[in-house]
This record gives C-alpha cells, sequence and structure tokens, in this order.
C-alpha cells in the first residue's frame, strides 16, 4: 500500500502536489526518456503509477503507458495500464536505427532490406524486399493489424 497522505494529484493536469506546492522532478531512464518521480515519506515513486494509485484507488496490475509517449503528461486520460507487450508497440523509434522505420534494417550481404517484429520475446522475420518503401509498406501494414499504435516506431 502507497502512503499518499499529504499529497494531492490533479487529474486533469498530471501535477502533484504537497501543501499546495507543485511537486515532482525529472528524471531521464537509461534511453534517454523523461519521467516524474515523487518523492513521498521517503520513498521514490514513478509519477504515472502513483498517479494511477491516487485516482482509481489501488495499485496498476501492469505496466503504466503514457498514450502520447511523453513520460511527463501525467494526467489521467493520457495514462494506460497494459502489459508490456502492449507499452512495448507504443514506444517511439529508437534513436539507434538506421532505416528510419522500426524492425526494418539493411542486409548488406544480400543487398536486401530485412523486415522483422519482435512479439511476446519472439523474433518474426516478415521478408526480405530491395526496396525500403516496400519493406515499410510490410510493416506497417503488419503493425495495423496487430494492435500497434501509430506513435509505434
Amino acid at each position: 500500500m502507497i502512503d499518499t497522505k499529504g499529497l494531492y494529484y490533479q487529474s486533469s493536469t498530471g501535477k502533484f502536489y504537497r501543501y499546495l506546492k507543485e511537486i515532482g522532478s525529472i528524471y531521464k531512464n537509461s534511453c534517454g526518456a523523461e519521467y516524474i518521480n515523487i518523492y513521498n515519506k521517503g520513498k521514490t515513486h514513478k509519477a504515472h503509477r502513483l498517479a494511477w494509485f491516487m485516482f482509481y484507488g489501488k495499485e496498476p496490475k501492469f505496466d503504466v503507458d503514457h498514450k502520447d509517449g511523453d513520460g511527463t503528461n501525467n494526467r489521467i486520460n493520457n495514462l494506460r495500464c497494459v502489459t508490456k507487450s502492449i507499452n512495448q508497440r507504443n514506444q517511439k523509434l529508437s534513436s539507434r536505427n538506421k532505416s528510419g522505420v522500426a524492425g526494418v534494417l539493411w542486409r548488406k550481404a544480400i543487398s536486401k532490406y530485412e523486415i522483422t517484429v519482435t512479439v511476446n520475446k519472439k523474433l518474426i522475420n516478415l521478408g526480405y524486399t530491395a526496396s525500403l518503401f516496400d519493406a515499410a509498406c510490410i510493416r506497417k501494414s503488419f503493425n495495423n493489424n496487430n494492435g500497434f499504435t501509430e506513435r509505434h516506431g
């Protein structure tokens, strides 16, 4: 159980207050994404999980995802409780991606683009093509038919 005595969460703005003073500190995770931490009663809480708890009165069973991808936007209408697998379908394109399309990489040895996707920790090969446009279309079609958000990649 999380002790929230002395804290106030404003669900319409996603802000936290203690004694009418806004609180919360921004931190960056290992991937560079920004989130907000709330320090209360000697413990540090992730603001999006704390917001869920304070609004619904129970701790989230799974991940709390920011629908818009902004880890500092803790408005309750921007948060959803989802499995890790579903949460990963809402992540932005990795900064390490060189093709500009999630799951598409150039295979120099065969002079083709490889199209892949990982679902439930299983790597799925969607095929190869000489055209980046065709590879992007194949991956986009897969995303649309398998619950990935528009934000994904």
